[in-house]
């Protein structure tokens, strides 16, 4: 089911979120600590006031963002994102620069805030709207690879809402579907769900079953948490790479060839992409999770942009197709093949490679920046080229895809430069290692990496 399909749906209650990380934190910490605060007074006692001002407030992430303030000119938290959009459109129809609201209610256990406005209004529910977006954008690929683990959450939605309203007593059924679409959530970052969660939400909150009642706190935690900084780095770290994966197990790429679509054509669509996302995923990776996320992309946009940003990784890291694909393994690998470092490589993963992903990476960072590899991040093509050399066991496909995911994930908590160039106790350990490793290697591979911009990839 598409966005627009969707019934309106309309709330008359307005939800703070953010509160742990205002301007009042301290006040803040106490009461989220305890139980529910339902009374005024409590929550005039922690906040100093009950009644709050929204009003549009700038944020680097949300052009639509709507500050909560107290009444001492504080920033309290911001209105919750799903309902920003809409406040701020009303302010603009009816030309009021904020609107006054009550707080009648403090989730102490999942941190945010309920309250209602002063002047009763019913906002609509509905991701914000770009007219700028260009719906064809990418609509002549030649195929669009979905993420299972969305189509997963779009399917428990669809059952649990059937749940919802069939079900007049608490059950195992109920249980297992909450837990699932909570779990699910986190996947999605395009606005395909968002009116579906917040409609579980309104339905669990206004069930005649208590335990849906009190559950429904928890999946409007696992809503607002999605943008989270933990959450947008899970989705990059995690997420992405088990997409790109996906991607590198069907014939994606195959297709793309087949249709003729060189490496030009696919950065040519993507420098087209909608509000820049491929120049965020180039230039502020750490970030482009986040850009994606407040970017509200329609799932066809969402899937297109996913898809030619895993067709581009794989035309330019280590998926080669074609007859002479052995010989461009052995190009895109190692600087050398000789014999010499084929047993100095050999030398070095027997002495510090015992069965762990995070040693792999270090041996792979070590002979990066001792000059023997091309590139820092070709995991897999690296762990391909010790198996070819027999310095490592025969691994099944699933067992290399998951060993390199593995390697992925350490490398993107390293830091971009060379090892030498590490500071800080939190990479000691690992700048000793590959210092070990430098060691070994010898003066006839000596360390020849300077300081650079950081490059992540995914294998």
């Amino acid at each position: 089911m598409k966005e627009n399909e969707l019934k309106e749906l309309v709330m008359d209650e307005l939800i703070i979120t953010g509160g742990r990380h205002g301007d009042m934190p301290d006040c803040l910490t106490a009461p989220f600590a305890e139980g529910d605060l339902v009374n005024a007074d409590d929550i005039r006692s922690r906040i100093g006031c009950e009644i709050v001002y929204l009003k549009r407030t700038h944020n680097d992430h949300d052009q639509y963002a709507i500050g909560v303030y107290t009444s001492s000119k504080k920033r309290l938290g911001f209105l919750w994102v799903n309902q920003s959009y809409a406040m701020y459109e009303w302010m603009l129809s009816h030309k009021v620069e904020r609107v006054r609201a009550r707080i009648c209610r403090v989730s102490t256990r999942y941190g945010f805030m309920i309250s209602k406005p002063l002047t009763p209004m019913k906002l609509t529910i509905r991701p914000s709207e770009n007219v700028f977006l260009n719906m064809d954008w990418g609509m002549n690929v030649p195929k669009v690879q979905h993420c299972r683990m969305v189509d997963e959450l779009n399917i428990s939605m669809m059952m649990l809402e059937d749940a919802l309203a069939e079900n007049d007593a608490w059950n195992e059924d109920l249980k297992m579907l909450i837990e699932d679409v909570i779990e699910h959530l986190p996947y999605d970052l395009s606005t395909l769900n968002v009116i579906r969660s917040v409609r579980l939400y309104v339905m669990m909150k206004d069930s005649k079953i208590r335990e849906v009642r009190h559950e429904s706190d928890r999946l409007l935690y696992a809503i607002i948490h999605r943008g989270s900084p933990e959450k947008m780095s899970w989705w990059l770290n995690s997420c992405l790479t088990q997409y790109f994966n996906e991607a590198r197990e069907g014939s994606l790429l195959r297709m793309f060839e087949c249709a003729n679509f060189r490496l030009e054509q696919v950065e040519e669509l993507l420098h087209q992409a909608p509000l820049q996302l491929y120049h965020y995923y180039l230039g502020d990776k750490d970030h482009f999770a986040t850009h994606l996320l407040y970017s509200s992309l329609p799932y066809e946009l969402y899937a297109r942009l996913l898809t030619l940003i895993a067709v581009w990784e794989m035309m330019t890291q280590d998926q080669p197709h074609g007859s002479n694909k052995a010989q461009k393994d052995k190009d895109d690998c190692f600087r050398n093949t000789s014999e010499f470092v084929r047993q100095k490589v050999k030398s070095v993963v027997n002495g510090y490679y015992h069965g762990a992903h995070t040693e792999l990476a270090l041996i792979e960072v070590a002979l990066y920046d001792h000059g023997q590899l091309l590139r820092r991040n070709a995991h897999t093509l690296f762990l391909r080229k010790l198996m070819d050399w027999d310095i490592i066991d025969q691994m099944t496909d699933k067992d290399l895809k998951k060993l390199a995911s593995g390697m992925a994930y350490k490398m993107h908590t390293l830091p971009a430069e060379g090892y030498m160039e590490w500071v800080g106790s939190v990479h000691e350990n690992d700048k000793e290692t590959c210092t070990d490793i430098g060691k070994d290697l010898g003066p006839t591979m000596p360390y020849k990496r300077k300081k650079e911009a950081r490059a992540d990839s995914f294998s």
